[in-house]
Formats: C-alpha cells, structure tokens, sequence
C-alpha cells in the first residue's frame, strides 16, 4: 500500500508534503517518535514476546507533521502493533482533515469482525490472492505450466513471485504456521492447538466433497485415535472461517426453498495454503480445479454462492 497507493496519490496531483507513509515494523520510521514525549519509550515490550507502539508519541508525532495542514493521507502499515490502535484510528476519523489507509495483518486483521471496532466509519478492503488471470498476467511459460504452478503454490502475491517451488514452499509453510495457526489460537484462546492444526488439515483432504462436524470428528476418531467432538470441530472451522482461510458453502434445497445447514463444502481461500498443509500430496486436479472455480465466482463479484 504504502508504495503502490502512494504513486497513485501523486500521480493524481496530490503534493508529497500531505502524504504520511509510515510502517510500524520500521525502526526507521520508529525512530522519528523518539523527540516525542521523550520521558516515555517508543517502544512497549510484551510479556508474550514482541512490542507495541507508544500510541501517545504516535499522535504527538502526527498532530505536529498536520499541524497548517490541511487534505491529508495517512498510510499506515502493520497497524495493529501500535498500542490501542482502534482508539488512536477513529480519532483520526473525526478529524474531517485526515483520510486514513491501514493496513495490518494479524489476529485482530484476519478476522470478519474487525469493521465493528470501527463502529460503521471505516471501510473493510478484504484483499483476496491472485486470480488465475491475474497470476497469469506478465508471465511467458506455457499455459500449462502456469496453470500447474498456481493450483500447487497458489496466488499470495509475495509467493508468486519467488523463483524456485522449494522457496515458495518454505514460505507457505513458515506463513501458515507463524501467522495463520499463532495467531488463530491467540484469537480464540484455542488450548488443543493440535486437533485445530488436524482440523484444516483433514479440511484440506476434502475439498470438493460434502463434510460436516460429525464427519470430521468421526475421521478423529477413525484415521487419528483421537475424540473431539462435533461442536469443537464446529468452533474450529468458525475460527478458520473468520481468519479468512477457509469459506463455507451451504446447499440449497430448490424444491424447499431453503438453505440446509449440513452437509457443507469448504473451500481454501488459496491454493497454496491447502497444500502446504498435506505436503504437497492429493494433488487432484478436479478438486484443485473445483476450488479455484469457486474462488473465481467470489473474485467476480457473485453474493450468493451455494451448492444446488
């Protein structure tokens, strides 16, 4: 964001003094807090590992680089490492002088409840992978083999680009891990952190045929040795649901005019996530292929998708 919406900012003729990038991952753009209230630290180290940013020196900061200032952008990235970010956010809403971009990725970002925090004045930008097209587009390979690559490593743009399939792979797997699992349980306060791992796992062996709860922890029992029961398989697909991994798609009766809650289709919001998962095994291709037609439906704008 804080490259691609700043260029086009500037070539619609805003001025470069009214646009403030500024990362809270940088130390560079940190270390511009420091003058700030400089009796308090800029940054706030967690008991769990990890640091939040001194909100109060971020206003500070803010209030003097707007000060005779009128039309302003923020762009503000990794925002949920700022301390209290909701409240510093819809303060910068109210100042009709301010039009704010964030962008964050955690557990508070990758969940469908994040646009209530901000009480209806803030707009929800829910960034999905790479179409197919769009994965195509620019790239000389051969159709198949282009087509090949994106069915096993998916459309995560910072994926795509890598070189080599080893790469990719190290990386959906250390991203699955590190950000989608950690932050699932952090969320949701989840203790059996490995039936929710088994959870997607046995999910992604699936896709494409009819599931429900009971099945799943049926298949607990029966392949793993392991009871849980249909309402924790319940809650963990919710989690999974809400974190944007997965999406769910109910049936519809025609007759009855009806939707039927059970049994379901889940779909991986991308490709390479549900492989990494299996180590790149049951790689069926109408399955694969079935979950990339959905995603595709959703990309063009279809609201209500659902099995007939």
């Amino acid at each position: 964001m804080n490259v691609l919406f700043r260029r086009r900012l500037l070539e619609s003729g805003v001025d470069e003094s009214k646009i403030l990038c500024f990362a809270f991952d940088s130390d560079d753009d940190l270390d511009q807090l420091d003058p700030f209230l400089p009796e308090e630290k800029t940054k706030l180290w967690q008991k769990g590992g990890g640091y939040l940013v001194d909100s109060r020196k971020f206003r500070a900061f803010v209030r003097e680089w707007a000060r005779k200032r009128s039309g302003l952008y923020l762009l503000l990235d990794e925002v949920q490492l700022l301390e209290g970010f909701v409240g510093t956010l819809n303060g910068f809403l109210k100042n009709d002088d301010f039009d704010v971009y964030v962008t964050g990725f955690n557990s508070r970002f990758l969940s469908s409840d994040i646009s209530t925090e901000f009480r209806g004045r803030g707009t929800v930008v829910h960034v999905l992978p790479l179409s197919f097209f769009e994965y195509s587009e620019g790239r000389r390979s051969p159709p198949e083999r282009i087509w090949r690559d994106y069915i096993e490593t998916g459309g995560i743009p910072i994926v795509a680009r890598m070189g080599s399939r080893e790469e990719r792979a190290d990386y959906l797997r250390l991203f699955c891990e590190e950000t989608y699992l950690k932050d699932v349980v952090s969320r949701n306060h989840v203790r059996n952190t490995a039936a929710l791992s088994d959870t997607l796992d046995i999910v992604a062996s699936s896709i494409g045929s009819l599931v429900n709860p009971k099945r799943i922890a049926d298949t607990f029992r029966t392949v793993l040795k392991k009871e849980v029961t249909d309402d924790t398989v319940s809650d963990y697909v919710r989690f999974f649901e809400e974190a944007f991994i997965l999406s769910k798609v109910n049936r519809y009766d025609i007759k009855g005019r009806k939707y039927i809650g059970t049994p379901y289709k889940l779909y991986f919001e991308d490709m390479g996530i549900r492989n990494v998962r299996l180590n790149f095994r049951q790689m069926e291709e109408t399955h694969l292929m079935e979950n990339v037609l959905y995603n595709e439906l959703r990309y063009r704008g279809l609201p209500d998708l659902s099995l007939l």
